[in-house]
């Protein structure tokens, strides 16, 4: 699909246009993936901001259970940790929520005291 190229290339105008031309926001890939999933994983977060104000869904789960919003979570505590790093040369720790696969499907979750590396 020439949209999911477009958002795994960081081309947010390209999207755009994708978009206006008629390609959906909510299409999935092989994986169940939506394209503001793989921009969330990408941290393209100006395409994100796209595909939002689109009318993408930040609950659209793929066939692992993933979200964007867990993934944009997750890649906000990365780049904290990284900053924090940076200034205090430490590790911080979080309370995260940490989701128990079972074959390949959330099945139960639970809150965690975790070290980002």
């Amino acid at each position: 699909n020439k949209l999911f190229r477009a958002v795994m290339d960081g081309h947010n105008g390209v999207v755009e246009d994708y978009i206006n031309k008629g390609c959906s926001v909510s299409a999935q890939d092989v994986d169940g993936c939506t394209p503001l999933i793989w921009a969330s994983r990408k941290g393209y977060f100006h395409m994100v901001r796209t595909l939002l104000l689109f009318g993408a869904s930040v609950h659209d789960r793929n066939h692992a259970g993933e979200t964007a919003l867990v993934r944009t979570i997750f890649l906000l505590l990365l780049e904290a940790t990284d900053k924090h790093r940076q200034r205090h040369r430490t590790l911080p720790y979080f309370l995260a929520y940490v989701p128990v696969h079972s074959t390949g499907l959330v099945t139960m979750a639970s809150w965690r005291l975790v070290a980002c590396f």
